[in-house]
């Protein structure tokens, strides 16, 4: 499935934003013009005022910076009834890749699947698995802040043959939490949030918000924009 990406300013896999003068001990890019002798101070408050109000407007969220500009929906229940699924949200550094394949839906490992039947999934949410398939699991490694591991969700397609060349070309999940993408060889750390883990430039894998509830057995993937 082809979703067309909406580029947005506050997305951190877009174009990077132009270099602004004054990092280089040129003016900031920002001026103030020189208030006439004998103005108040209140002049001056206002003005500061609306920097940094326009430094608020223009800076992203931590959600923004984080998660895919673009739609994530699957609800899976029991997850007992994948067990490359059950491994990988309940043992940290252990993922599985879900992928659309005619009728099934497939769970796998780095060494073994589950194929289950679209039928049997939760219909009442429109099943759209990103641009290519999602990669799901525990990482071994807390995200920062954090004191515990939570479930984490990738996007399958590399990110960077993405960006570069606009072709959704799905990476291969490989033992030790990494994933490695055979066009463009780029190898993904997917214990530390999907960054690269070669000397290579480009991004980090994409990701999608997740929850795992093991009371009730669920997983849902839920990415809105």
């Amino acid at each position: 499935m082809t979703i067309m990406k909406e580029k947005t300013p506050c997305f951190p896999h877009s174009t990077p934003l132009p270099r602004r003068e004054g990092q280089g001990g040129e003016s900031s890019g920002v001026w103030f013009t020189p208030l006439p002798h004998g103005r108040g101070k209140g002049v001056g408050l206002l003005l500061f005022t609306f920097y940094i109000l326009h430094l608020t407007l223009v800076s992203c969220s931590p959600a923004e910076d984080t998660y895919a500009h673009w739609p994530a929906y699957f609800t899976f229940t029991p997850v007992t009834s994948a067990p490359e699924l059950y491994t990988a949200v309940n043992n940290m550094g252990q993922f599985c890749t879900v992928t659309p394949d005619g009728d099934n839906i497939v769970f796998a490992s780095p060494h073994s699947s589950t194929p289950i039947r679209r039928s049997l999934i939760d219909q009442r949410v429109t099943l759209v698995l990103g641009l290519d398939g999602l990669i799901i699991g525990l990482p071994n490694i807390p995200e920062m802040g954090a004191d515990v591991s939570r479930v984490v969700c990738y996007e399958l397609s590399c990110p960077n043959c993405y960006e570069e060349r606009g072709i959704s070309r799905r990476i291969k999940l490989q033992d030790g939490g990494i994933a490695r993408c055979q066009r463009c060889t780029r190898q993904y750390d997917l214990n530390n949030l999907g960054i690269m883990n070669s000397d290579t430039t480009g991004i980090s894998l994409y990701r999608y918000r997740v929850s795992y509830n093991q009371m009730s057995n669920t997983l849902v993937v839920s990415n809105t924009r």
